[in-house]
């Protein structure tokens, strides 16, 4: 998987600079064009629970909880080819889990997933503070090298990676099962077909065999000769 993360700074730009960037980001996500798979609904809103959230209030939810280091951060979660998706909604869920485990502080994030592209993805906003684990005190989030690596992980984990490989892996062994099981019948048939032809010359006139390919012979020339009146004519 692929992660990419972006960070709007605190006090850069103010409260109103910053929700004018957060509401122009998230109606971009939402309304960007559609793809031949997509439609409003899947397009909507979603966080750890609920799904069909309004704009206005995830931009309230996400710009009271800023800090001076940084009001939101923007990612981008875009698994691999080989990291089949089928629910990208509990894909998402499970991979932020492992983010805030990670963190040691819960986050607050909202996320719009995206198939208009080669590459499906999720878009992800995450608030710029959390609270830590047990005191409920505020922190910053901050997302490192660390965590990129653990998102990766995550975002294979979660994936079909494993269970598409498995499921590989057992039908190229019934497919050589099935071949080997093949060419020991065809083996078996052959055999037969040696064994019966030889009863059949065991029990053949001395002279039968002779006979048959002089017979064989003559039908070949008889042809020949068709052939050649056929061309005469």
């Amino acid at each position: 998987m692929i992660a990419k993360n972006r960070f709007h700074r605190g006090p850069t730009s103010g409260p109103r600079g910053a929700r004018q960037s957060l509401s122009k980001h998230v109606k971009y996500v939402q309304y960007r064009s559609l793809g031949p798979e997509e439609n409003r609904d899947t397009r909507c809103i979603f966080d750890k629970e609920r799904e069909g959230i309004a704009r206005q209030q995830m931009v309230r939810d996400v710009l009271s909880r800023t800090c001076t280091r940084v009001n939101y951060h923007r990612m981008i979660l875009s698994p691999a080819k080989d990291e089949r998706v089928e629910d990208w909604q509990r894909w998402t869920r499970r991979v932020m889990a492992d983010l805030e485990a990670k963190q040691g502080i819960e986050l607050h994030w909202y996320a719009v997933q995206h198939s208009n592209t080669e590459y499906p993805h999720v878009h992800v906003v995450i608030a710029g503070t959390g609270e830590q684990r047990g005191s409920g005190q505020r922190e910053p989030v901050v997302i490192n090298e660390t965590d990129f690596a653990r998102l990766r992980e995550s975002g294979r984990e979660h994936s079909e990676y494993a269970r598409d490989r498995v499921l590989a892996e057992q039908q190229q062994r019934e497919q050589a099962e099935w071949q080997a099981e093949r060419a020991e019948y065809e083996g078996l048939i052959v055999g037969l077909e040696q064994r019966l032809e030889g009863r059949e010359d065991r029990d053949r006139r001395p002279d039968q065999a002779e006979r048959e390919r002089h017979r064989a012979r003559a039908e070949q020339q008889q042809r020949r000769e068709e052939r050649g009146y056929d061309r005469g004519r």
